[in-house]
């Protein structure tokens, strides 16, 4: 799933880089992703028939403007998102948050960033 994840947010020409972590020498923006949570629903018989997987897009920019851009380029490219193989059924959007954090200590550069928390729901193959 986290596949097709990076995929679909790669079609956007707004969406550069999706990576696990940020790395030290990355260059901005870039879509940092962490999966939270990943739950299965089953039904009487114990098969499993639905996951529902918490993912967090963390948009990174060199400005809260860029970051925000991003978080909304992001979006855009998940709204209606289905695929077949895996099922993927929809994503989500739960929440959109802003923040910004200093990188390296020794460094004074700001990196913004507008998170975006997802839930997606597919069918496990």
């Amino acid at each position: 799933m986290i596949a097709k994840l990076r995929a679909k947010l790669l079609t956007s020409s707004d969406i550069s880089t999706v990576e696990p972590y940020l790395r030290e020498n990355a260059s901005l923006p870039v879509v940092v992703y962490e999966v939270s949570s990943d739950d299965l629903e089953r039904d009487l018989q114990q098969n499993s028939t639905l996951r529902r997987t918490g993912v967090t897009l963390r948009c990174m920019a060199s400005s809260y403007s860029g970051a925000d851009d991003l978080a909304s380029a992001v979006d855009t490219a998940l709204q209606d998102w289905t695929e077949t193989s895996p099922p993927i059924q929809a994503a989500e959007r739960v929440s959109i948050s802003r923040a910004f954090a200093v990188p390296v200590e020794a460094s004074n550069e700001i990196i913004y960033e507008a998170s975006v928390e997802l839930v997606v729901h597919w069918k496990d193959e």
